[in-house]
C-alpha cells in the first residue's frame, strides 16, 4: 500500500486496505509488516483487527514522520474467530510525505488452513496505489 501526499491528494485523504477475511487467529497470532512514513506532510498509519461482531480486538497506530528507514510493526491478536484486518493511511496537512506498507506476514496464527511446521507462516504481498 502506498499513499503519495502530493497533488491531487488533499489533507485528510485516506487510503484503506482491508485484508481477506481470517477465519481464526491463534493464541499468539501476530501480523508483522514493514512501514515507511517520511515527510512533514505525514498523517497517520493505523492497523485495526475486528472480530465477527465488529468489536476491535487489536490496534496499532503511528502518527507523523517516523524515519527515513523502513521500520517493522506488529499487530498482536488474541484468539478470535472471523477476524477482519484493515490498514488506513491518512495524508497530513501538506504535500511533503509518503506512507508505504510492505511485506505483511502472519506468524503463529491458526488460520483454519492445513499447514506443517515448515509452512506455518502465511505471506501476503499487496501493492495498492491511489
Amino acid at each position: 500500500m502506498f499513499i503519495e501526499a502530493s497533488y491531487p491528494r488533499l489533507p485528510n485523504d485516506k487510503a484503506i486496505l482491508t485484508l481477506p477475511h481470517i477465519y481464526k487467529t491463534g493464541p499468539r497470532c501476530e501480523l508483522r509488516f514493514w512501514y515507511h512514513m517520511m515527510g512533514s506532510g505525514i498523517g497517520s498509519l493505523q492497523a485495526t483487527a475486528k472480530d465477527h461482531s465488529g468489536a476491535v480486538i487489536a490496534t496499532w497506530r503511528k502518527d507523523g514522520e517516523q524515519s527515513a528507514q523502513w521500520l517493522q510493526g506488529g499487530l498482536y491478536m488474541p484468539h478470535a474467530d472471523d477476524v477482519t484486518i484493515t490498514f488506513s493511511a491518512v495524508r497530513g496537512d501538506n504535500y511533503q510525505g509518503d506512507i508505504a506498507l510492505d511485506d505483511l506476514e502472519f506468524v503463529n496464527c491458526d488460520m483454519g488452513c492445513e499447514y506443517t511446521s515448515e509452512t506455518r507462516n502465511l505471506y501476503i504481498e499487496l501493492e495498492v496505489f491511489l
